[in-house]
């Protein structure tokens, strides 16, 4: 059986961005509703200094003719996990409430209403009287409702927008146990993410913590811990930009850091960017648009299919030499090269973006516009990311800009699907050249920073039999039967791993073989895709798929009545690493800063991008977007719309200056 044991807890130090207020002693867990496990509750009791502490249920969440159900239904609980001294906290009687308040040693509040519960406290008048005592130390624990109410600022409720029908939140006054953060719960259940980044946006210097059911935060005061079955989202925002982080269970924050845009980067950033040639080369961005968008169009319309990249290699390079570089290759893999020398050259840094497309050659690729918008396949991703580096290095060649660091110009191969990243991860072999920091640039998103890879392995499974006749030959093993099986037994075991732990998923995409409904099939085959945010949560899932595989084969070949044995054949087809850099990282500080100096809130992300693997190198790397607006990636209907789509290009540049350093 696959449990939560198997996932590898490891202890991550991120910075986010709150400051904590220090009036309450915190011993909290926050949990986020649904089913909780033991393990929940008993940590809650651990954190007491007795070891039969008195544990008072504050059930006022819920229904008022309910208050004693709940009360017992939570007494019972307790009970059975060793706790002898239950109390459920009655508000009839101020003054005693009170006192079984104060003489507590662990509170417990269950889910409910947040509002309710809060209304309840405070027309008692024992709000404050839980709040002095919580803020002595006692432990302190609450799901659902009894989570949200630790806020200061709460979300109470929901309504629904009627202009744009997004479901915003209703702002309350919570207890205010963990100041300066905005607690959500049922967080990936109830999809709230939207709901969560509007109110931290809405309140600059708050902290979003959205918690998944089954799942619970355990705050000391000066950092929490993330234990249960899901994951904790934190939305952090200093005023002006957004950061969305996924937290796994058994990750460990220190919250007295800051990782959302801290002010000596941005001070450095900001102060690069005023520089006079700085701004010299933004309007030479903005004076240069329409070439860079007659340019996005000329490369567009040379086709670049899977695994037949070299026509658009070639003009690229071709282009890179047009635009002042001399030093242009193309290596083996079919990746093209061009280095642009920095006065002292200690250090290479990587622009590049992806060649290939995902259409076959055979795919019409020529660019129309209709009301301004340009359509084509491949016309954003990545037409418009291999232009934005082209436009760059035009930029630095005519005002002539001179860096401390070599650029290594990059128009990768095989980024899109069973291309497998197959040109950065050359660039990265062993005897490849020297990469000390990696810069992607995927389509058009001009905020977004993807500083998360997400792995996957993807398999082909092909069953091999004699086949034959379907009545002549019936009771051969038959491929297609065992890979029917492997199905029910991949889907049975993988659906069971997946539903706790770090994000992960699993699908079998494309199924084929056989030669006729009449004939017993000679091979059937089926294309896997495995995906996680965790490494090693992929190699768990292989093993799966395997054993599901060796399971169905075994089954039909014990069915069989005539006719040799089934195998199967597993391979390989794609594996792409997964991995983080972090949000403290100077790296990724500096394209914050770019990007709010441009007026926009960046966003950090996880994707599945040629950033992949250095990231997994642990190399700071990040994929961007080169701008404007786009939709349809991946379809005949593929648009690009330049809705200052400059801006993208300006922000990929002052990126890459302040990581390569102007030579001064």
């Amino acid at each position: 059986m696959y449990k939560l044991s198997t996932i590898t807890s490891f202890l991550i130090f991120l910075f986010i961005s709150m400051s904590v207020h220090q009036s309450f002693s915190q011993n909290l867990v926050i949990a986020g509703g649904g089913g909780l496990s033991d393990e929940i509750r008993l940590h809650l009791l651990s954190l007491s200094e007795k070891e039969q502490p008195n544990v008072l249920i504050i059930p006022h969440a819920t229904a008022e003719d309910n208050w004693t159900a709940r009360g017992e239904q939570q007494t019972e609980v307790f009970n059975t996990l060793g706790a002898e001294h239950v109390s459920v906290l009655e508000l009839d009687n101020r003054e005693e409430a009170i006192r079984l308040i104060e003489r507590s040693d662990v509170i417990w509040m269950p889910g409910g209403s947040q509002q309710r519960l809060m209304n309840a406290l405070v027309e008692a008048g024992v709000a404050d009287a839980v709040r002095q005592h919580v803020a002595s130390g006692i432990p302190t624990g609450g799901t659902s409702a009894g989570a949200a109410i630790m806020s200061k600022t709460m979300i109470a409720n929901s309504e629904r927008d009627e202009e744009t029908g997004a479901l915003l939140p209703v702002m309350s006054e919570g207890l205010g146990f963990w100041e300066e953060v905005i607690i959500d719960q049922h967080f990936s259940e109830r999809n709230r993410l939207e709901r969560l980044e509007y109110a931290v946006e809405n309140h600059p210097g708050y902290v979003g913590i959205g918690i998944d059911e089954g799942t619970a935060v355990v705050f000391d005061g000066s950092q929490f811990k993330v234990i249960g079955e899901g994951t904790v989202t934190v939305v952090s925002n200093t005023g002006s930009s957004v950061d969305v982080r996924v937290l796994d269970s058994g990750v460990t924050v220190n919250t007295e850091g800051f990782s959302g845009l801290q002010k000596p980067f941005k001070d450095e950033v900001f102060a690069l960017a005023d520089k006079e040639i700085v701004q010299q080369a933004f309007r030479f961005i903005k004076e240069y648009d329409d070439q860079t968008v007659a340019n996005q169009i000329h490369i567009t319309e040379i086709p670049a299919p899977p695994f037949s990249e070299e026509r658009r290699a070639a003009r690229y390079a071709e282009m890179m030499r047009e635009f002042g570089l001399t030093d242009v290759t193309i290596d083996e893999e079919g990746n093209a090269l061009g280095r642009r020398p920095g006065r002292s050259g200690d250090r290479t840094i990587v622009f590049s973006a992806h060649l290939d497309t995902v259409f076959p050659e055979e795919t019409d690729v020529t660019v129309t516009v209709r009301n301004d918008t340009l359509f084509a396949p491949g016309i954003s991703d990545d037409g418009r990311g291999l232009t934005t580096l082209l436009t760059v290095l035009k930029t630095m060649e005519e005002l002539g800009i001179e860096t401390e660091d070599d650029i290594l110009f990059v128009g990768t191969v095989g980024e899109e699907g069973l291309g497998d990243l197959r040109g950065v991860k050359y660039l990265f072999r062993e005897d490849g050249p020297q990469i000390d920091a990696f810069i992607s640039v995927d389509g058009s998103h001009g905020t977004r920073i993807v500083n998360q890879a997400l792995g996957s392995y993807r398999y082909r499974v092909t069953f091999n039999g004699t086949g034959g006749h379907s009545w002549g030959a019936f009771g051969t093993a038959n491929p297609a039967h065992a890979l029917g099986r492997a199905i029910h037994h991949f889907d049975e075991m993988a659906s069971e791993y997946v539903a706790e732990g770090p994000r992960t998923s699993y699908n079998v995409g494309r199924i084929g073989g056989g030669t006729s409904v009449n004939s017993v099939p000679f091979s059937n085959w089926m294309e896997v895709d495995m995906r996680s945010v965790d490494q090693a949560r992929l190699y768990d899932m292989d093993e799966i798929l395997k054993t599901a595989v060796q399971r169905g084969v075994d089954e039909a070949n014990e069915v069989r009545t005539r006719g040799g044995e089934l195998s199967a054949d597993l391979d390989m087809i794609g594996k792409r690493p997964s991995g983080d850099i972090a949000p403290s990282v100077p790296f990724i500080q500096r394209a914050k800063a770019a990007t709010v100096y441009f007026g926009d809130d960046y966003v950090l992300r996880r994707s599945s991008t040629d950033s992949n693997v250095s990231i997994s190198l642990g190399i700071p790397s990040m994929t961007l977007g080169g701008g404007g607006s786009s939709g349809g990636a991946h379809s005949l209907d593929e648009w690009w719309y330049n809705n200052e789509g400059h801006k993208g290009i300006q922000r990929a540049f002052l990126i890459l200056l302040s990581e390569v350093k102007l030579a001064e």
